[in-house]
């Protein structure tokens, strides 16, 4: 008879228990946990920035502009520095201008727009010298003057309105002396008119003449950096 002590019983076979842990694995692992929860508090705690991939297009808040010179020249001075802010209007560079070919044409243009000035206001004087003539005797047919006199008309408004009232009263005493000098009286005022408007035509052109010999700032377009 076999001792009952004497072997292992069926239940406990030595092949089907674990093998022991050694200290080195224990120690690795608790190093392990150790890392990991660190590494969960320190994501906890630490703000980090996150980098997105994404496509786009960039463009300026302002578009492009080319800048032109009025006047051909080289650039004498630049006014404003990189990354400066400027504003609208605001001078950026000067030029030195010169005796360019632009420059010549533009004096001769002067030279030109000052003498037909000239020619226009010699001949708006005359005009003037022929309407108030015209006027004079528009009055005397009409036997207008005592009243011209008496109501003081001195400006062209008035005297034109003196005029009509006085052709008026002749058109019913001699309306064929009243119709030539209707007539004769419109075109002299017409003259005048147009005299009058071809001297500011010239005059606002000379303004811009001027400007374009004497100006030789650059302005800038638009606010921006």
């Amino acid at each position: 008879m076999s001792n009952q002590f004497g072997s292992d019983p069926p239940f406990l076979q030595t092949e089907e228990f674990l093998p022991p842990v050694s200290r080195w694995a224990s120690i690795g692992g608790l190093l392990v946990v150790g890392v990991l929860g660190a590494v969960v508090v320190l994501s906890a705690l630490v703000k980090y920035d996150v980098t997105v991939k994404a496509s786009g297009r960039v463009r300026p808040q302002w578009e492009l502009q080319l800048i032109q010179a009025r006047t051909d020249g080289i650039v004498s001075s630049i006014e404003v520095t990189e990354h400066q802010e400027v504003e609208v209007g605001e001078v950026f560079a000067y030029l030195e201008t010169g005796e360019t070919p632009q420059i010549r044409t533009l004096q001769t243009q002067q030279q030109q727009r000052l003498a037909n000035v000239e020619m226009y206001r010699t001949q708006l004087g005359e005009v003037q010298v022929r309407v108030e003539d015209l006027r004079s005797q528009i009055l005397q047919k009409s036997e207008w003057i005592a009243i011209a006199g008496s109501t003081g008309v001195q400006n062209e408004t008035n005297s034109n309105y003196t005029v009509a009232l006085a052709l008026d009263k002749l058109t019913r005493s001699s309306p064929l002396d009243a119709e030539e000098l209707q007539k004769q009286w419109q075109d002299l005022v017409k003259q005048q008119t147009q005299l009058e408007r071809q001297i500011q035509y010239e005059a606002t052109a000379l303004i811009e003449i001027e400007t374009q010999l004497e100006d030789g700032a650059l302005e800038i377009p638009a606010d921006g950096t």
